[in-house]
């Protein structure tokens, strides 16, 4: 392994508060990286420093190639590269047509490509993707994270009996369509407005019975519907995401804490063992 202070991370929005940008810090901060930089002010490639690319809808693809071509770099995949709106669900079986894939070298040449769910994974299968791929089984959490979310559980046994939907800008995400479902079928809920503070978001969200997320694209893992279920929630959902999609999601909450828990550390060294 490389010291610590040659690893460099790369990401679209390195000070963002979604559920990749999380994983991301989670990772800077546990093989201590000597720089966490955008996607977009990456200019060149020192070839003695091990690159981990996460997010790059932002980067040039000169850059791109640069990068396949000439750093030493591993993928920690949180969304579909090889296609350009990153939504391969947008076609049947979500498998894209040949002329519209972009960035394959990209994944060919990764000494890893860490993707988030065997979910995600097989999308990559199912589109002849190249590359050393290898399944988080359930991304990464930390340990400080992972107790709080039982510590919310602990603390709010008693639930709110109305439903809860987060409220989000982003299309994709479907409020509206969580909205209509519950009111057609004439149940009580809050809008739940996300912030940048995570802590008291998923507090808030802890208080409530039951979260009701119904995504419209295909979810690499899904955080906010786990971590849903750690605090004890049931979850109405569809099945477009990893998490929902893995055996270990219908783990009661303290079992699931555990499994994630356990999984993360093996994430964190199979990861390390790549740097």
């Amino acid at each position: 392994m490389l010291n610590m202070s040659d690893i460099v991370l790369v990401d679209d929005f390195p000070k963002g508060f979604g559920g990749s940008e999380l994983v991301n810090n989670t990772i800077a901060k546990h093989f201590k990286v000597s720089k966490f930089i955008s996607s977009q002010e990456l200019k060149t490639i020192n070839e003695e420093c091990t690159y981990i690319i996460c997010n790059i809808s932002l980067m040039s693809d000169f850059m791109v190639n640069l990068i396949a071509t000439k750093a030493n770099y591993i993928i920690l995949e949180h969304d579909y590269k090889f296609v350009r709106s990153r939504h391969p669900w947008r076609y049947e079986n979500c498998i894209v047509p040949e002329n519209e894939t972009v960035n394959k070298i990209i994944y060919k040449n990764a000494k890893a490509v860490f993707v988030q769910t065997d979910d995600h994974l097989d999308v990559f299968k199912r589109n002849n993707i190249d590359g050393n791929f290898i399944s988080l089984k359930c991304s990464v959490w930390d340990k400080e994270e992972l107790e709080y979310l039982n510590h919310l559980r602990n603390k709010n046994k008693t639930k709110k009996s109305k439903f809860c939907v987060v409220q989000s800008d982003n299309w994709i995400k479907n409020q509206q369509g969580a909205e209509k479902w519950l009111s057609d079928i004439k149940l009580d809920y809050d809008l739940v407005k996300s912030n940048n503070n995570t802590r008291e978001f998923l507090e808030t969200i802890s208080e409530y019975a039951a979260l009701v997320f119904l995504p419209v694209a295909r979810e690499s893992c899904c955080r906010l519907i786990v971590e849903a279920r750690c605090m004890g929630l049931n979850v109405v959902t569809t099945p477009n995401s990893g998490a929902f999609q893995s055996n270990w999601y219908t783990l009661p909450a303290g079992q699931l804490v555990k499994y994630l828990r356990d999984q993360s550390k093996r994430n964190l060294k199979a990861i390390g063992d790549y740097l």
